[in-house]
């Protein structure tokens, strides 16, 4: 009887590296590609963006910048991921130079990482999970 593959099984299978893109010394992988493929495995997959609760922004401050929250829930387990806000030098910005399209790019970019973490959060047969 042959075993159905689980979701980190069919995702760490996807060879992605003709869909990534150079930005200076840094590699992408494209947000709208990396939740294509998750939707195709696990339909019920779904995003929530966290916001602050004092102010309902979709990041949250401190004086050494801004950061989001992302979270992806696939079979019922929350992957929580975070992202500071950065600018075009990936450094984090300051709270006063903290403008909505960075913050969209970081919650985009903490979408990919939060499902990049399924490939380390997963159990695998080489952990001997399953």
């Amino acid at each position: 009887m042959k075993m159905e593959k689980n979701v980190f099984e069919q995702l760490s299978e996807i060879n992605v590296n003709d869909k990534t893109e150079k930005k200076g010394k840094f590699t992408y992988l494209s947000w709208s590609f990396a939740w294509e493929q998750l939707k195709k495995i696990a339909p019920d997959s779904f995003t929530t963006v966290y916001h602050d609760v004092n102010t309902n922004m979709p990041y949250f401050l401190s004086k050494a910048g801004a950061i989001v929250k992302v979270g992806v829930t696939v079979n019922g387990l929350e992957h929580v991921s975070y992202l500071p806000v950065m600018d075009f030098k990936n450094k984090a910005v300051k709270p006063e130079q903290l403008e909505m399209m960075g913050v969209n790019k970081a919650i985009q970019r903490c979408t990919v990482k939060a499902i990049a973490c399924l490939l380390y959060t997963s159990p695998s047969p080489r952990d001997g999970l399953l």
